[in-house]
Formats: C-alpha cells, structure tokens, sequence
C-alpha cells in the first residue's frame, strides 16, 4: 500500500514515535529506523538511532502561519510519493512538549533534531519566505554541513487557491530578502534570531534561502500534472 503520513496529537508519543498506520512517523524515537516482520511494524526503542547515525529521515519545516490542513496534505503527498517503507518524520511542535524544553531552549533542540535527519522537508506555503524562524533553520542546515541536495520541497498551498498561492510562493522566495521576514513574536526570540542573522551576515541568508528556489520552482511545475500537493525531492 502506498506511504500515507499524518499529523498526530501534539504531545502524543513524544519519545516513543507514532505511528497513524501507514504513514510517516513522528517523534524521536521514530527518528529511528523501523523494521518489518510480513504483517508487523516495530519501531526502534527511543535514544536508539540507525546504523548510520541517523535519527529520522527528515526533520520538516513549516510557518505556523500556513494553513495547518495544507501542510498536512502536503507532508501526506510527499510521503507517499516516498520509495520503500513509510518515512521517519521530525516536526518539532508535535515531538517537543512545552512541558519538557524551555523557551530558550528550542534552538538548540533544532540544531540536534536537523543533525539527526537525513533530509530537511520545507512545507514551503505563502508565510514560509516570511518567517524569520524558517529562514534560520534554512540557514542552519548548511552551517551543518549538510548540502542543498538533502533538502526537499513540498508546497503546503490551500486546495481551492492552488494555482495563486503556489506562484507566491515561487516569487516569495526568488525575492527574498531578510530585512523583510517577520521575527516571532516573543521578544527574546526575535532577539536571537536578529542577533543570529547580524552574526552570519543578511547576505548568507538571502544566498541560503534563494538557494532553494530551484526545488521551488520544480515543484511548483509539477504541480500542473498533479491532482495532489506538489513535492521536489
């Protein structure tokens, strides 16, 4: 049956992974790999990572401010269009409890989660080129060492505004520039987060970030021949 990904209960299963059924899963401990017996599913224990080092296969990033139905048609599509065993996912607002990590403490946890993910995922919808929060993170990766290859794009676009939506995105992230994203609204992150682009120059970013607009632009094409969100991998 084809991969099916799903987006679970915010705090559900945080360490243990979940698993929707057929989907990808999510949580750190579903960062690990997970194996098949005919009819059975087992996941890894949690703490326990993959030969090689990896926790999960991708680590998504999204902006809260997308639309929360077009994100998770489009996290669905991609993991179905995804070859072999249904993929491992991170998404930090469902696998971290705000009970367990401290404010100041999220972006630290974001270096580890994308350390730990093959792949990075945008949900790239209208607000992702507008947050600050998700051009950070864009940037990050490379910082990681990790390469423009490894990243994936899935457009999180409304369903009845595909074709309007999806061209601004496109056009969102051909021009952007970081003097223009929008910084969270609590004060000490929007701090941090200017300080971080005042230490890597706006200029890093703005290369970080255009950096993806091909992927952009290929998803955006096959978008035409697609009844289902579009992804580029």
């Amino acid at each position: 049956s084809s991969n099916d990904a799903a987006l679970p209960t915010p705090g559900t299963n945080t360490l243990g992974g979940k698993d929707d059924g057929g989907g990808a899963q999510t949580g750190a401990g579903a960062g690990a790999s997970t194996e098949r017996g005919g009819s059975q599913r087992r996941a890894v224990p949690p703490g326990v990572f993959a030969e090689d080092g990896f926790g999960a296969d991708v680590y998504v990033l999204h902006a809260p401010a997308d639309s929360a139905d077009a994100k998770a048609s489009a996290l669905r599509a991609w993991a179905r269009a995804q070859p072999g065993e249904s993929p491992t996912a991170w998404v930090d607002s469902l696998c971290l409890r705000d009970s367990d990590v401290a404010e100041h403490e999220r972006w630290v946890h974001l270096l580890v989660g994308m350390h730990r993910c093959r792949r990075l995922l945008l949900l790239a919808g209208p607000a992702f080129a507008d947050s600050l929060a998700c051009a950070t993170a864009v940037h990050t990766w490379g910082c990681l060492g990790r390469a423009a290859e490894d990243i994936c794009v899935a457009l999180a676009v409304p369903a009845h505004a595909r074709a309007d939506a999806t061209q601004r995105v496109v056009a969102s992230f051909d021009a952007f520039a970081v003097m223009y994203c929008a910084p969270p609204r609590e004060a000490e992150d929007a701090a941090r987060l200017v300080h971080a682009v005042e230490l890597a120059s706006p200029a890093a970013y703005n290369e970080a970030m255009r950096a993806c607009v091909p992927l952009v632009v290929a998803a955006a094409a096959a978008a035409d021949a697609d009844d289902e969100p579009a992804h580029e991998c």
